[in-house]
């Protein structure tokens, strides 16, 4: 596989909730009328949204990914949000949660709140628990309003999830 090209997509209705915390299921409705599903992170609190997915068979062994987070703020046009990113093999105990070390990213809000942004948070093969080709694995990606740099005092809206080799 080479460098940059896309490894899962995840969508808001993919989302597997954790029982607490979790990022709430919302749309935005456009001028048109039209629904966009996203899933909604409070300005108040560290919320989780958690996917799962396997490894495709051409993912370079050991390579780096990409999880790149497109966001909108609800109502904000300015400010910065903190995005997490865990990943978690899916060769372990399925009763224990063991995603590895969260990485982090910032992103900037647009300066319209319905114009989405891409944060894009980079893990070596290591910060993403040695994930191989072909295994199960579950991904955790949260909010983490509480960082100090993470200010923007409305929620923000995921769209979509994009993990890339690097």
């Amino acid at each position: 596989m080479a460098s940059s090209d896309t490894l899962a997509v995840f969508m808001p209705q993919m989302n597997e909730p954790p029982t607490a915390s979790f990022a709430t299921p919302d749309e935005r409705v456009d001028n048109n009328g039209r629904i966009h599903p996203v899933l909604d992170f409070d300005a108040a609190a560290d919320e989780f949204a958690q996917f799962s997915s396997v490894m495709p068979q051409n993912y370079t062994a050991a390579a780096a990914i990409s999880v790149i987070v497109e966001w909108a703020c609800t109502s904000a046009i300015s400010g910065t949000v903190t995005w997490t990113a865990q990943v978690e093999r899916g060769n372990t105990d399925m009763d224990t949660d063991s995603f590895a070390a969260a990485q982090t990213a910032d992103g900037t809000a647009n300066g319209t709140s319905g114009v989405t942004t891409f944060t894009t948070i980079s893990l070596t093969n290591a910060q993403a628990d040695s994930i191989a080709k072909g295994e199960r694995f579950r991904l955790l990606v949260s909010r983490n309003q509480d960082s100090g740099t993470d200010d923007i005092a409305s929620d923000v809206e995921l769209r979509s999830v994009e993990i890339r080799e690097a």
